[in-house]
């Protein structure tokens, strides 16, 4: 912010004690900015998922107190649950008693058979079979979003029929905060194949921070019982 003085006929701590406000003033103002911004983010992922616009408001002033929202709580059951496909996406939407929301989804694309060909764009996600029981999604992306925070990464992996799904590879992780910040995702595959434990998992791991309160994040993205999803845990 810039200040014009009109007069030079100013005792040095006068000046001094101007020269101050506005460092102050700034400060707040570009808080208050990105608070005014994490806002209308909340509200505009709310109303993806037909939420009214009352009751984004009502979640984000109980957030901003310091409260967590049911949809970032570990243990709470939501009280509705569907799954939709939206473009490549599949995604597996949940609403919580106080009227809050998170998605899990996985990035599906269409299966090349084995020994076709298609055009991909680098990088995007895409399938091949190798054989009828056989199929590797390339980089496709995995997500948990709960309209504050949004965690996830790309990961290649295999899905055979029967037991043995595995995760193959995975790249750089992201993420993206609303009114506040979080650390990249940290990345570790406790099981990569899936076996009579259970399905292969990586666990992503975030740190949320702002003015109003901080939590730790984590994500599990599953693949077995020839399918991927992913999970939340530990939200707290």
């Amino acid at each position: 912010m810039k200040t014009q003085f009109r007069s030079r006929r100013t005792v040095m701590a006068g000046a001094a004690l101007l020269m101050a406000v506005p460092l102050v003033v700034g400060a707040a103002s570009t808080a208050q900015a990105a608070t005014s911004d994490g806002q209308a983010q909340f509200e505009q992922w709310y109303a993806k998922y037909n939420v009214p616009s009352s009751t984004a408001d009502a979640l984000w002033s109980k957030f901003q107190k310091g409260s967590l929202l049911d949809s970032m709580k570990s243990g709470v059951d939501p009280v509705s649950e569907r799954t939709q496909r939206v473009g490549t996406q599949q995604e597996t939407v949940r609403t919580y008693a106080d009227g809050s929301v998170d998605v899990s989804s996985v990035e599906v694309p269409k299966v090349t058979p084995a020994g076709g060909a298609t055009i991909m764009a680098v990088g995007a996600c895409s399938g091949t079979t190798s054989s009828h029981y056989d199929t590797v999604y390339h980089n496709c992306a995995a997500e948990e979003s709960n309209g504050i925070l949004t965690m996830g990464f790309h990961v290649t992996y295999d899905i055979v029929q029967g037991v043995g799904d595995k995760i193959v590879d995975h790249s750089t992780s992201y993420q993206a905060a609303s009114g506040g910040t979080a650390t990249t995702p940290s990345v570790t595959i406790p099981r990569s194949q899936e076996n009579s434990s259970g399905p292969a998992y990586a666990k992503l791991t975030t740190q949320y921070n702002s003015k109003s309160t901080s939590f730790t994040a984590v994500m599990y993205f599953k693949v077995g019982g020839d399918k991927a999803y992913t999970t939340k845990s530990g939200w707290s």
